[in-house]
């Protein structure tokens, strides 16, 4: 557009070429009409049409509840200043069976939602390691699928431990002599997918992180808050405190997306 001769000659001889730069505007942006007409004013508060297409139709959303547990055992230090939390991370996607989904990325069918670590800047191999997978079959309510002589159906649940190794990211939190007071985060978020089941159906699967009824050290725990030494593998950092800052994140809720719980947020306050 910067390239129109109309709009290089600000000022002068504005009403020439204002059919052409229509046209020229309408090829550019592959459209057909832009409302209004080729006065000066209109062209400078023209709107392009949007498509007359109709949307695809939107696939199920469905917001799978996740119980998970992160265990912390220790932060460490490498070499290069770099901090990391070491612990275990357990997930257990409940009411669906994840493995039973097709991906319609043709990644291979899992137990349980793929991880993003600090919005993707490290990648997730690099952080968890499959150390178990626990797989139940419980009894269900009837399925109208079943064969007339089965009373009622089942359906297989989950639990996979993973060991953690999750980079954490310092920020200043104050810093005014002889006070040195930083903050190490680390986020994980639940990832969803567009799983296809035995009856070829499509669905959009969202996970979100659920609370415990009874008791928060479920969610997460520090191994060793009452001996704080043995958690701390650090050079250069003291923990302000050995218990960190839990913040879960939710999205959604807008419009016609679900509201769901994806996000984890652990935060350490660490000085020199």
């Amino acid at each position: 557009v910067k390239e129109l001769p109309l709009l290089l000659r600000a000022g002068k001889n504005r009403h020439e070429g204002e059919e052409n730069l229509t046209e020229k505007l309408c090829k550019t942006f592959g459209v057909d009409i832009i409302q209004g007409d080729n006065s000066e004013e209109a062209l400078r508060a023209a709107m392009v049409h949007k498509s007359s297409k109709p949307k695809a139709k939107k696939r199920p959303e469905v917001v799978v509840p996740v119980f998970a547990t992160l265990l912390m055992k220790k932060l460490t230090e490498d070499t290069d200043g770099n901090l990391a939390l070491v612990g275990t991370f357990i997930q257990r996607p409940l009411l669906y069976d994840l493995k039973a989904f097709d991906r319609e990325s043709g990644n291979e069918s899992k137990p349980y939602f793929d991880m993003r670590v600090n919005e993707g800047e490290s990648k997730p191999e690099d952080c968890f390691e499959v150390r178990k997978v626990a797989r139940d079959l419980g009894p269900g309510p009837k399925n109208k699928d079943l064969r007339e002589g089965d009373e009622k159906g089942y359906f297989t649940t989950a639990s996979t431990t993973f060991v953690a190794k999750m980079p954490l990211k310092l920020d200043s939190v104050y810093n005014e002599p002889p006070f040195n007071i930083m903050s190490a985060t680390v986020m994980i978020e639940l990832t969803s997918f567009i799983g296809t089941n035995a009856l070829n159906e499509k669905f959009e699967m969202r996970p979100s992180f659920v609370s415990h009824a009874a008791d928060l050290r479920n969610l997460c725990s520090v191994r060793d808050w009452k001996e704080d030494y043995k958690m701390d593998e650090m050079k250069r950092w003291e923990l302000v405190t050995p218990m960190p800052t839990i913040e879960y994140e939710y999205d959604g809720g807008k419009g016609k997306k679900s509201l769901y719980v994806p996000k984890l947020r652990v935060t350490f306050y660490l000085y020199k």
